[in-house]
């Protein structure tokens, strides 16, 4: 199991190899290109995940782990700005920490539980756990539409 380490430093580095050469072709796309680019993207990040509960080649992290650091490297960099057009005046600070919290609560305890789910049902069950997760955040982003960007803008 010492790949794992040498497989997420490997994402790393596509990702950071990636993500300002990434920002700076995106930064022209309309808003409902860079909504699709995000929804899409974890929804096929999700689905990513799924199969790599399956994977059974070293190669296969490897390629999974290239195209996820590469949808991280694309989403990130374009979700931010849509998420602070977004935001209420004056209610900045809030929202920031009601970001926060659901990017650092919610999976400290879906991480929580896919570990009970991994003891009880198997790992192959906290991978598919982890792929919906990914893919419902991915649906719930293409109900995001430019006339809510532009009423909290």
């Amino acid at each position: 199991m010492d790949i794992v380490g040498f497989v997420i430093a490997y994402y790393m580095l596509i990702r950071a190899a990636s993500e300002l050469p990434l920002s700076r072709w995106s930064k022209n796309f309309s808003f409902l290109a860079k909504r699709n680019i995000i929804a899409y993207g974890y929804i096929i990040y999700g689905v990513l995940i799924f199969i790599l509960g399956y994977s059974t080649q070293i190669w296969h992290l490897f390629a999974i782990q290239t195209i996820i650091g590469l949808i991280d490297a694309l989403t990130y960099p374009i979700k931010w700005p849509i998420f602070s057009k977004s935001m209420d005046k004056g209610n900045e600070e809030f929202e920031w920490g009601l970001e926060d919290i659901g990017s650092t609560l919610l999976p400290g305890i879906f991480t929580a539980m896919a570990g009970v789910i991994s003891v009880s049902f198997g790992l192959e069950a906290a991978f598919l756990l982890f792929a919906a997760l990914m893919v419902i955040s991915g649906i719930i982003f293409l109900f995001l539409t430019n006339e809510t960007h532009r009423n909290s803008a």
